[in-house]
C-alpha cells in the first residue's frame, strides 16, 4: 500500500525542522524556575514520517510513539531510545531500541531494530541522524536486516515533550 511518494515527506519534514534547529529552546532563562542543565530528561511523544524502500521493499507511512533517557551535560547530551512504529508500506510493525548522542541540536542514533511479520521478527541495525529543538524534532535514519530483502530509508519528525524525573 502506497500512501504517498517519499521525496516530498524528506523536503516537508527539511522545511519544518530546520528552522527549528536555531532556537534555543533547550536554555530557559535564569530565575524561570525550568530545569537546567546538567540533568536527567525523558522525551516522549509522536513519530510521524515516511519511509522510502529499498531494492524490494515499498515505501509509506511511519506513524508512532518514541520515548528516551538523556542526560544533559550542558551543550553535549546522551542517553538511549526506544520507539515503535507501525509502517504502512509494508503493514508491518517495527521496534527498535538503542544509543543515541548528540551537541547542541545535532545528534546521532545506533540501535537494533526488529520488523515484526509472520515468519517471526527480523532483526537488523538502525543508524541515524537527529536534529532536534526542543519539543519539536527531525531524523534521517537507514535500516538494515540481513533476513530482508532491501534496506529502507526513514525521514520524519519528532514530537517529544521533555520531562524532567
Amino acid at each position: 500500500m502506497k500512501l504517498f511518494r517519499f521525496p516530498p515527506l524528506l523536503a516537508v519534514a527539511l522545511a519544518v525542522a530546520l528552522p527549528l534547529a536555531a532556537a534555543r529552546a533547550d536554555i530557559p532563562p535564569p530565575g524561570s524556575g525550568a530545569a537546567r542543565a546538567p540533568g536527567w530528561f525523558v522525551p516522549a511523544g509522536l513519530n510521524v514520517g515516511g519511509t522510502a524502500g529499498l531494492g524490494a521493499r515499498d515505501s509509506g507511512l511511519l506513524l508512532g510513539a518514541e520515548i528516551s533517557a538523556v542526560y544533559l551535560f550542558g551543550t553535549p547530551w546522551a542517553g538511549i531510545f526506544a520507539d515503535a512504529l507501525y509502517a504502512f508500506g509494508e503493514d508491518r510493525p517495527r521496534v527498535a531500541v538503542g544509543l543515541e548522542a548528540g551537541w547542541f541540536v545535532f545528534g546521532v542514533e545506533l540501535g537494533y531494530t526488529a520488523e515484526l511479520g509472520p515468519d517471526g521478527p527480523a532483526h537488523g541495525l538502525r543508524t541515524g541522524l537527529v536534529v532536534t529543538g526542543g519539543v519539536l524534532g527531525a531524523y534521517v535514519r537507514w535500516r538494515h536486516s540481513p533476513a530482508i530483502d532491501g534496506d529502507d530509508v526513514e525521514a520524519g519528525l519528532l514530537v517529544k515533550w521533555p520531562f524532567q524525573p
